[in-house]
């Protein structure tokens, strides 16, 4: 489930893995707290930190003109549009997208 690869994720320091479980987590949090398997999730009080602060942003935010409260989903959307580089982390991204912002 993905309650489970955030776990696993966290744990195994796989960033990427991590940025996709997030991003859908953040789409279906209820269901997937009222998901048995989300126990161990339950048990990480970073990691739930981290997922409230996720879905806080993303909600908070419906557009964005440097990335930094955007979904890497909406960052990667964006930067392919712009016939940008769509890898690397959040900050690269956002890095990448201030620069396309500056030269516009």
């Amino acid at each position: 489930t993905v309650a489970d690869w955030l776990v696993f994720a966290d744990s195994k320091t796989c960033p990427l893995l991590k940025e996709q479980a997030t991003a859908y987590f953040t789409s279906r949090s209820a269901d997937i707290l009222n998901c048995g398997s989300s126990k161990l999730l339950k048990e990480s009080p970073k990691l739930l930190t981290e997922l409230m602060l996720e879905i806080s942003k993303s909600s908070n935010d419906n557009c964005f003109s440097d990335g930094r409260n955007a979904s890497v989903d909406e960052m990667r959307k964006k930067l392919h549009e712009r016939g940008l580089g769509v890898d690397g982390s959040k900050e690269t991204l956002i890095s990448r997208l201030q620069e396309s912002n500056k030269r516009q």
